[in-house]
């Protein structure tokens, strides 16, 4: 007997029919197994969407305490009936609030990082019970509700998989697992069968990279798959253990749109330290970063922020811009960020100019590359970043083929 954990996404629970249809795979699963279960579930359908409309039409400028608490009734909803319905089935089962859960977080709501996992009652519970947590959320130290921002359910799945010591976390979704490309672009997609922690994190919409990462940090076998369909899905797991021949090259993913911020003339030792400083302190989560010395001493620097956080960054330049005179303008129009993702890409020679050289004959418009081990990105114009994806694809076709 295993412990897994299984999470289920918000298309996997529109509705009735589909709440009762997951509650009929996971009854299926534990009475094939006898698996101890933990099941995360998200709010249903668009159900956080429709929350945050709400909220804006009783006040525009809502706290985001309260916002927290609003938002956190969709994932409870979900937990709540997902539960009767595996009751009704002759399960026992049990839900649980992501604090009942014991899911500590710090006090920043909105995006709360997780700071522990307290397990006790969790692992009590699973003596007897299939334990329904609902994802997105938890409490602080001093007691305030929070939330764990974008893909929440998805990093709460991973969470509990790690401290709990799961077999495997499985992420279903309303798609087959991670593909090339986003198949609404690209017709020809395929299956990627494995992939590693470190090309999932430019996986796009499919799993969240904060979820990828602490399953990487934690080594939690990751299994992405169809709620809707019984094909193999994608395992996501460490690089070392990949298929020896498997393919290098994993998926094209355009993230858009992005505020691309250039500076320039950031003059002193403590110059880099002091911009970063400065957007930390403002809670900016910064993307692509690359520098450049202009001269001694004198640094330029490119940036992508998202853009709900631009004012804000505006804001925390305005500082330095005064103190050492440097140039600051953000780059309009907005961009996409275009990433060819894969593992020991920098063992593959060519691959950058072949994907630059694909653009710009194009006519896709290039603002700036960054490279690593795992990633090639591009910055182009938001309106070319569907475009440069299909050309891509078109281009790395034979690479993308698994097998």
């Amino acid at each position: 007997m295993a412990l897994i954990v299984q999470k289920f996404g918000g298309t996997s629970l529109g509705d009735v029919d589909k709440i009762k249809a997951v509650a009929n795979r996971i009854t299926n699963h534990r009475k094939e197994t006898g698996d101890q279960m933990v099941v995360v579930v998200s709010a249903m359908g668009h159900t956080t969407d429709e929350l945050l409309t709400l909220a804006s039409q009783i006040n525009p400028r809502s706290r985001p305490r309260e916002l927290d608490m609003l938002l956190t009734a969709g994932e409870r909803i979900s937990m709540a009936l997902v539960t009767m319905a595996l009751q009704r089935m002759g399960l026992s089962a049990v839900g649980l609030t992501g604090d009942q859960a014991g899911i500590v977080t710090d006090d920043k709501h909105g995006e709360a990082r997780i700071l522990r996992v307290d397990t006790n009652r969790l692992k009590e519970l699973l003596t007897e019970h299939i334990v329904v947590v609902a994802g997105f959320q938890g409490v602080s130290s001093n007691g305030e509700i929070t939330t764990l921002g974008r893909g929440g359910s998805d990093t709460t799945a991973v969470a509990l998989a790690a401290v709990l010591n799961a077999q495997v976390c499985e992420i279903y979704t309303d798609v087959d697992g991670v593909l090339t490309a986003d198949p609404r672009l690209v017709e020809s997609a395929y299956l990627v069968p494995e992939m590693s922690y470190q090309a999932a994190t430019h996986a796009g919409q499919v799993i969240h990279p904060r979820a990828v990462g602490i399953g990487w940090r934690n080594n939690v076998i990751i299994h992405v798959r169809s709620t809707f369909t019984d094909r193999p899905g994608t395992i996501i797991k460490r690089k070392e253990d990949l298929m020896m021949e498997g393919a290098a090259l994993s998926n094209v993913n355009v993230t858009s749109p992005l505020v691309l911020f250039r500076i320039r003339q950031l003059q002193g030792s403590h110059a880099l330290s002091q911009l970063t400083s400065a957007l930390e302190e403002k809670g900016i989560s910064v993307g692509v970063f690359t520098t450049h010395e202009e001269k001694s001493g004198v640094y330029g620097v490119d940036f992508t922020v998202s853009p709900n956080n631009g004012r804000k960054t505006k804001e925390a330049l305005g500082p330095i811009g005064e103190e050492s005179g440097v140039h600051v303008f953000r780059r309009s129009p907005e961009v996409a960020k275009v990433t060819l993702s894969g593992s020991w890409l920098d063992d593959e020679p060519g691959l950058v100019h072949r994907m630059i050289e694909t653009l710009e004959t194009n006519g896709v418009g290039i603002h700036g590359t960054d490279t690593s081990d795992d990633a090639i990105t591009c910055l182009v114009p938001a309106w070319q970043g569907e475009q440069a994806v299909v050309l891509l694809n078109e281009a790395f076709a034979n690479r993308l083929k698994p097998g």
